[in-house]
């Protein structure tokens, strides 16, 4: 039976701790890609917001 891929969590927790060792040896982080984190623009939530205030009315 082949390997299962890793879960979201697992990979999470990898890349975190791989992040860790590399910034402990020197490296710099100098760009994070557009769309690679978890940070919402403020305008897609307001419009959220908004959308749901509409739904209720």
């Amino acid at each position: 039976m082949p390997d299962q891929p890793p879960t979201k969590n697992e990979a999470r927790e990898q890349l975190e701790a791989d992040t860790k060792v590399f910034l402990r040896r020197g490296g710099k982080i100098t760009e994070i890609a557009q769309g690679r984190t978890n940070w919402k623009p403020k305008a897609f939530v307001m419009g959220v917001a908004e959308k749901r205030e509409k739904e209720q009315r």
